[in-house]
């Protein structure tokens, strides 16, 4: 007999074939687990039973929907076909929001039809759930369950940032709120309740960027949001107050002379109090004085500050100006620097009460620090009443370009200028040489062959020099071009001028306090 007899119940329900179509290829799976004795399926079947179903339904095109208070929503009805046709099917809509109807067309309707339907009139805003009801005569009913979801005008935004009465906001503060609609309405304003409103922008996004907003003030703002159902009331009003500015700020550094005046700017912010700052400066060295204000200082400007010296030592000093307005206390430092005027020169030559000076002497004085020109003067009295030469040059050497007059008492001075002037000095003296000593200097006869020349000038002496001798060369206007040392015993030094320009030159022979100056023509 064959192992395995009877009748049999799968593992699974047979229910889970619910729906599926009865035409079709069914395959039957069968596994031995034990094969070693054979067997086979020799046939197999199914018995499948099925009835006509009772089609008593209503299907929705969708069975959810969104749209504003304001519009419709629209959908179609397909009725089942089991409703009875004598009489039609007859609908309606349950549970609808306040305010809200439903119309069918056709209505009544047949079994099988398609049915289209509008929904509009919603009051308010919300998630509703309404039926779509269909009877007929026999009191055979079906029904379907709407989803609709009513929107109404956004909820108006609240601030993120500024926050409701902040303090010590940047004056380029980036706005934001919450996102309660598509685009926002933005308003800045100078006075509460939105009056004096100087920004009013539509954007896209819950944020807004304000720069440039002044100290220490108090702005209002709102924003107003837009969607696809209408606008919101406007927000809240909020508030909120900028940084304040305590700005003291002046030239850090003030140049002035030993005796004379200067001026500073005192930059003072807007934020300090209404009864105004004092201000006061510390630190002032002998001889300074300031011209500050006795009284309070308002903010918001600026004050000009005078200082005024009087032989003040030269340096620098930093003097502390304060400002206090009872609240705060704020500081300055300005540094002082302090120059006095150049001092005198050291004169080099012609010495004083010095003799037998050439007609064309060259002027030598030493160089003073920080000097940026020196005043020549060269008188016949020592008042300088008689002025024979006054000039202003930015060398330590001044030539003269006409001969003065022979055995001539001349008296000359030089004042060194910086930007706070200058010092001038006691004169000193000389008397040019005597009519016959024109050509000698310390007993030599001295000729200068060629002159004029075109190059090369060969100076001779008489007989050999009996001290060592300086032979310079200098320009028309004082600049020192060529300087040969001759040595004892000597009778003649050689200039080249091939490189030089045409023009006038000055040879100056020194020796000992002996000094003879010949003019040399240079013509190429």
């Amino acid at each position: 007999p064959p192992a395995i007899s009877g009748t049999f119940q799968p593992q699974d329900a047979l229910s889970i074939f619910n729906g599926e179509p009865i035409a079709g290829n069914w395959v039957l799976t069968v596994h031995d687990d034990v094969n070693q004795d054979g067997g086979s399926i020799i046939a197999w079947g199914l018995d499948l039973c099925s009835t006509i179903p009772n089609d008593l339904s209503v299907s929705p095109s969708a069975n959810a929907f969104t749209s504003c208070v304001s519009d419709s929503i629209f959908f179609n009805l397909t009725l089942g076909t089991a409703f009875d046709d004598t009489t039609g099917v007859m609908l309606a809509a349950e549970n609808l929001p306040v305010g809200a109807t439903a119309t069918f067309t056709p209505n009544p309707a047949m079994p099988g039809a398609t049915v289209d339907v509008t929904v509009s009139g919603a009051a308010n805003a919300g998630s509703f759930n309404f039926e779509v009801v269909a009877t007929d005569g026999l009191a055979n009913s079906g029904s379907a369950t709407i989803q609709w979801n009513v929107q109404g005008a956004p909820a108006a935004p609240t601030a993120v940032f500024p926050t409701q009465n902040a303090i010590n906001v940047a004056l380029n503060p980036n706005f934001t709120w919450s996102a309660t609609g598509s685009s926002y309405n933005f308003k800045l304003a100078f006075g509460p309740n939105m009056t004096n409103v100087f920004e009013d922008v539509n954007i896209q996004q819950p944020t807004h960027s304000v720069g440039n907003l002044a100290p220490c003030t108090t702005y209002y703002w709102t924003v107003t949001a837009t969607s696809q159902c209408g606008t919101s009331a406007p927000s809240a009003e909020f508030s909120f107050t900028t940084l304040d500015d305590l700005t003291f700020d002046a030239t850090p550094t003030v140049s002035m002379c030993s005796n004379g005046n200067a001026i500073t700017e005192l930059t003072i912010g807007k934020c300090f109090e209404p009864s105004g700052l004092l201000l006061a400066a510390s630190g002032l060295p002998v001889g300074v004085v300031t011209d500050l204000p006795t009284g309070p200082v308002m903010g918001s400007g600026i004050v000009t500050i005078q200082f005024t010296t009087t032989n003040t030592a030269p340096g620098s000093y930093p003097i502390t100006i304060t400002g206090n307005d009872g609240v705060n206390a704020v500081t300055e430092t300005v540094t002082l620097n302090v120059t006095a005027p150049a001092a005198a020169p050291v004169f080099v030559y012609p010495a004083n009460a010095a003799i037998g000076i050439n007609v064309l002497t060259v002027f030598d004085w030493d160089a003073v620090a920080g000097a940026t020109s020196y005043h020549f003067e060269l008188a016949t009295d020592n008042n300088f009443a008689n002025i024979v030469k006054d000039t202003t040059i930015p060398q330590t050497a001044y030539t003269l370009s006409s001969p003065l007059n022979v055995n001539t008492i001349y008296y000359w001075r030089v004042t060194a200028f910086n930007n706070c002037g200058g010092t001038t000095p006691a004169p000193f003296s000389f008397t040019t040489w005597p009519v016959n000593a024109v050509k000698e200097l310390k007993g030599l006869n001295i000729s200068v062959l060629p002159n004029p020349t075109s190059g090369v000038v060969n100076v001779q002496f008489s007989k050999p020099i009996l001290e060592n001798m300086d032979a310079m060369l200098f320009s028309i206007n004082g600049i020192l071009l060529e300087n040969q040392q001759v040595q004892v015993g000597s009778t003649t030094v050689k200039f080249d001028l091939t490189e030089l320009p045409s023009g006038v030159y000055l040879l100056r022979l020194r020796s000992g306090s002996g000094v003879l100056t010949k003019k040399i023509v240079l013509e190429k």
